[in-house]
């Protein structure tokens, strides 16, 4: 048996619940495929998958084996890439996973100017607001707003990614101008909703977190409309400090009332470009670090 052969079909049936699919990706007869398992199963003494007429799943240590099985064969495709890629001119697909928003105003744009400097990089770009996990996902380097992430991961913060009160003339002059936090029972806000949670406002005073009592006339996962409802007048708003900076919001007026409002209680925020360590002498990826750091930091 030759074991990381094994160990790569174990990893695509996992990922697929296939024999047959695992077979025509190698272009090997099913047998073969189901051989290398076995061995495996047999050299370990354990048995890996459940296996029926009609589907194949792992079992409860077949899961566990198979995710070691992705992160050693994550570094083994790493190791290989850094080999082949050594001191070369920075190529090949570069796989970019960025948040929708920020993805969209700041990074999208640009991307023309990398792609001429780097000509030969083919940039495969995912905007979602999922949370990725760069030590096993096929992600080269990935912008995420949050809090600094562990120690496996490098994280260089790029841009702030705090928020301020926006709201339009059209809506203040139907609903006038609050000035405290207190005033804002009498309006109505505009909710965005991530994957796990709607972002209720937040406000700290005298040391102590509480919800700020105001009526949301909106909730959605969309930035693009969250902030036409804002242009139109349907509520206030809190949208992030670099779409405000960046000049994103229109004829929107950021508010100042007597305490900041917040959509965490993290002391801050900020948007960060992570990428593993040992991919950096990887020309594409050093490439593609520097180049965000200079014009995504370098102009926060």
């Amino acid at each position: 048996m030759d074991k990381l052969r094994a160990m790569r079909f174990f990893d695509h049936v996992g990922r697929c619940g296939s024999f047959s699919e695992v077979a025509r990706l190698f272009d090997v007869p099913v047998s073969s495929v189901t051989r290398q398992i076995q061995g495996l199963e047999d050299e370990l003494g354990a048995r890996l998958l459940h296996r029926t007429t009609r589907m194949v799943r792992l079992t409860e240590i077949g899961e566990i084996y198979f995710q070691r099985c992705q992160q050693i064969l994550g570094s083994l495709d790493n190791a290989d890439e850094l080999v082949a890629n050594y001191q070369q001119e920075p190529s090949g697909t570069l796989h970019i996973s960025c948040s929708i928003s920020y993805g969209d105003h700041r990074v999208v744009p640009l991307l023309p100017k990398l792609q001429a400097q780097f000509p030969k990089l083919l940039i495969d770009l995912d905007l979602t607001d999922r949370i990725v996990d760069i030590n096993r996902d096929t992600v080269d380097i990935a912008i995420r707003a949050g809090r600094v992430p562990d120690d496996r991961v490098v994280a260089k913060y790029i841009d702030d990614n705090n928020f301020s009160l926006v709201a339009s003339p059209a809506y203040i002059a139907r609903f006038g101008l609050p000035e405290t936090v207190a005033d804002m029972v009498n309006h109505r806000a505009i909710f965005y909703r991530t994957q796990d949670q709607v972002l209720h406002w937040q406000v700290q005073i005298h040391g102590r977190w509480q919800s700020v009592p105001v009526q949301p006339s909106l909730i959605t996962n969309s930035a693009k409309v969250m902030r036409l409802w804002a242009q139109n007048g349907e509520g206030m708003a809190l949208m992030p400090n670099w779409a405000i900076q960046s000049g994103l919001i229109g004829d929107l007026q950021v508010l100042e009332l007597d305490h900041s409002l917040h959509v965490s209680q993290a002391p801050s925020l900020g948007i960060y470009l992570l990428y593993q360590k040992p991919k950096y002498v990887v020309p594409k990826v050093k490439a593609a670090v520097d180049f965000f750091i200079l014009h995504l930091a370098g102009s926060a």
